[in-house]
């Protein structure tokens, strides 16, 4: 059961990184193999290098914390996509522009 939990979560993910390539022009992904790939990664890079990355900007307020987790977000889907071929962003603007997308995606999908 919690394999399917995974999965089903994994594959939601792959199809909102297709629905962001759709609709963010500098994000562009090839296949739905790369989504899934994209997804991996993603998420392994958000499981490990995001912590110390948000441990660093402890000491901050609430505002600057939120802005810096916007950027490092942004940091980590480029990394993911210097990673994942067939998964492209072309600049910052447009992982920035990705990962609000993405996180407006998912809270909509996770009120349903």
């Amino acid at each position: 059961m919690v394999y399917l939990y995974f999965f089903i979560k994994w594959l939601v993910l792959s199809l909102i990184i297709m629905f962001t390539a759709w609709l963010v022009p500098g994000i562009e992904v090839k296949n739905l193999g790369s989504a899934f790939l994209a997804a991996v990664v993603i998420g392994l890079l958000n499981t490990f290098i995001k912590p110390l990355l948000l441990m660093i900007n402890l000491p901050t307020n609430a505002i600057i914390i939120t802005v810096l987790a916007l950027v490092i977000n942004a940091i980590l889907l480029l990394l993911a996509s210097y990673i994942v071929p067939g998964f492209k962003i072309n600049g910052f603007v447009p992982a920035v522009i990705g990962v609000i997308v993405m996180t407006v995606v998912t809270v909509l999908i996770s009120l349903i």
